[in-house]
């Protein structure tokens, strides 16, 4: 299952670092955590809140639909190649 995360990264004391977005942090820097193709990908969000949920929801929509499309490489209902027969 497709899940897309929202970060804010905040620093605090000269160090970065990512928690989820809440009241206190409207505004920064977002990025969106998921995986994409077996690999764990960070996407910048923009600096608002709002349009970076907004971009989450888009992006998850996205990585859904690929989950349900029908791989190239499987092969159907006992098809065989030439070469076995």
């Amino acid at each position: 299952m497709a899940e897309v995360t929202g970060y804010n990264r905040v620093t605090e004391n000269g160090r970065r670092r990512y928690v989820k977005p809440t009241k206190k942090f409207q505004r920064g820097n977002f990025f969106l955590r998921y995986r994409h193709n077996g690999r764990r990908v960070w996407e910048s969000a923009g600096q608002y809140l709002s349009p970076a949920r907004a971009l989450a929801c888009e992006r998850q929509a996205q990585l859904l639909r690929e989950e349900n499309l029908p791989s190239p490489n499987r092969r159907r209902g006992g098809l065989r190649s030439r070469s076995s027969r």
